[in-house]
């Protein structure tokens, strides 16, 4: 879901964003965020990551949070 979600914003070059609830355990939290990890590398979408809070910015704007 996410995928589609971003590979759509980069080919209509508008920014969106995504807020995924991170009121879940630190387990869950961490497992969510490497999927999401995952998925970008996967689909080769450009990305940088801001660890301290947690979130992903594309290139185009979108976020992750």
């Amino acid at each position: 879901m996410f995928g589609e979600l971003l590979k759509i914003s980069l080919l209509i070059k508008e920014p969106i964003c995504i807020i995924a609830s991170m009121y879940w355990s630190k387990d869950l939290k961490d497992s969510v965020f490497q999927n999401i990890w995952n998925m970008l590398d996967e689909n080769n979408i450009s990305y940088t990551i801001n660890l301290s809070n947690f979130t992903f910015t594309l290139s185009n704007g979108s976020k992750i949070l």
